[in-house]
């Protein structure tokens, strides 16, 4: 019989909760370890639609990069997001566990699933400012084909299957730092590590301005985008060592940030 705590440890094994950091809240956040698994769905966030996805087409576990509880909940009165999904899932009796920084920063894990997805080379940490000793750093850093800044733009948002994006390019591609998610203050140590490209997500302003004074391109396509593509490999690593259960990617999720095209002059 397969629990949620058998998949709990597999998912442990790819990325240890010590790699997590402080801040985050990460493994079994809703259920029970001793409970029978035999449909399992993955989402990045466990929002309302992947919520009621689970409830209603009778799956025991849903797998989620973002955790649903950050901080206590000290009652549940339905009276916020978080509070109404976690009273859903608890009378649906589908268990929730979330894998978050811990995966971002692991072998395998989100960033390694990034810079393949990007065709990345020579693939190596992105040591940066919260780098800890003797844990995989959160980013990677790669080579690719020496090409122009608009081609290799094209390229990632077709790779990532993104809805839009923004950017700042000055100069040609060829070693390029990502950070999948909101890593976009780590656009200094992309320049220090000798990158002329960093590609990421939640770029502010100050950013755009920064990476022009560094004279370094930085792409922000989106936190789902740049996060989503590690939910496949999760996928394809639980069904080879569980093959009695069912995994599925969510049918309901979408990104939530819209993006609106300029109007046509003229």
């Amino acid at each position: 019989m397969t629990t949620v705590l058998s998949i709990e440890q597999n998912l442990f094994d790819l990325a240890p909760g010590s790699y997590a950091m402080d801040w985050d809240n990460v493994g079994l956040l809703v259920g029970h370890r001793e409970a029978q698994v035999k449909k399992a769905l993955l989402a990045l966030d466990a929002d309302d639609a992947t919520v009621a996805e689970a409830v209603e087409e009778g799956y025991d576990l849903l797998i989620t990069h973002h955790p649903l509880i950050y901080k206590p909940l000290y009652h549940l009165t339905g009276d916020s997001g978080p509070e109404r999904r976690v009273e859903a899932l608890l009378r649906g009796n589908v268990a929730l566990v979330s894998m978050h920084t811990n995966l971002d920063a692991a072998r395998g894990g989100v960033n390694d699933a990034l810079a393949e997805a990007l065709g990345l080379t020579e693939v190596e940490d992105f040591l940066n400012e919260d780098a800890r000793e003797g844990i995989p750093s959160i980013g990677r850093v790669g080579t690719v084909e020496e090409m122009a800044p608009a081609a290799f733009l094209e390229q990632a948002c077709r790779a990532l299957d993104t809805n839009g994006g923004r950017y700042y390019l000055c100069r040609r591609v060829r070693r390029v730092a990502v950070g999948g998610g909101g890593c976009a203050d780590y656009l200094t140590d992309a320049y220090r590590a000798g990158c002329d490209t960093f590609l990421t997500a939640d770029c502010k302003y100050h950013n755009f301005t920064l990476a022009a004074d560094l004279g370094i391109n930085l792409i922000d396509l989106g936190h789902y985008a740049t996060e989503y593509v590690v939910l496949p490999r999760m996928k394809s690593r639980l069904e080879k060592a569980f093959p009695e259960v069912e995994f599925t990617l969510s049918a309901r999720e979408r990104d939530v940030v819209g993006v609106v095209a300029p109007p046509k002059k003229g």
